[in-house]
């Protein structure tokens, strides 16, 4: 992973979310103009850096009954904690931030930034079950979508990477 370009990102992040402080909390905004904020501030965890560090060692049994299939399917990368939920933790934690007790570099390495191989229909399936609303944590939006996940190393990560056959 880049770690100076995570680093250099989530400084710009932190400055704006302080940036925020008095106008994320200010009731005359209205709860549009908060899910847009929320909405921004997801899109720009999502172009945050990753690699094979970020991902959890978990890929679902369907995505790899598909690889079977086809040597040459490609996964998705399913971020475990919605975005859009994060942005919202991060806008609701300004002055942790401001201080210091919230790191994004540790938040994003830590919680929003991990994710599993999943395919693309079961990432859709998972959305409905990680809405605001919805979402208590990962394992429950997994089991309510019926998709099971298994454990795999590295090892087979990269020869997956590569198109080779994990299953043999």
């Amino acid at each position: 992973m880049n770690i100076s370009k995570l680093k250099d990102r989530c400084e710009v992040l932190r400055r704006m979310l302080v940036s925020l402080k008095e106008l994320y909390p200010d009731p005359n905004v209205s709860d549009d103009q908060k899910k847009f904020m929320e909405t921004m501030f997801g899109a720009g965890i999502f172009y945050l850096p990753d690699s094979i560090e970020n991902w959890t060692g978990k890929i679902s049994e369907e995505c790899l009954n598909q690889i079977r299939l086809n040597k040459s399917y490609s996964p998705t990368k399913e971020h475990e904690y919605p975005r859009k939920i994060a942005a919202t933790h991060l806008l609701n934690n300004i002055d942790k931030i401001e201080s210091g007790e919230l790191d994004l570099v540790d938040f994003y390495l830590n919680n929003c930034g991990k994710y599993n191989f999943v395919t693309r229909s079961e990432n859709t399936k998972l959305k409905k079950h990680q809405k605001f609303e919805v979402f208590t944590n990962p394992e429950t939006s997994y089991l309510e979508a019926n998709i099971n996940l298994v454990e795999i190393s590295k090892e087979d990560y990269k020869k997956l990477k590569k198109g080779i056959d994990i299953l043999k």
